[in-house]
């Protein structure tokens, strides 16, 4: 007879073990991965934000002394 317990259930063989870490860790690398391009178009576009400000700011002394 086999046992049904849930505890039973939560055994898992070495090869079961293996499959479940490979799928972890490219889950892992893919939100990394994600995580990098979020981070780098925020960079860039708070970069494109600060030299547009400076340069309207420039632009706008430039018409008032005019």
């Amino acid at each position: 007879m086999v046992d049904s317990s849930p505890l039973f259930d939560l055994i898992l063989t070495k090869s079961q073990f293996q499959s479940i870490s490979i799928q972890q860790n490219d889950n892992f690398t893919e939100h990394l991965v994600n995580e990098r391009t979020f981070l780098a178009w925020t960079r860039t576009s708070l970069d494109i934000f600060l030299h547009l400000d400076m340069l309207l700011q420039d632009r706008m002394v430039q018409l008032i002394f005019e």
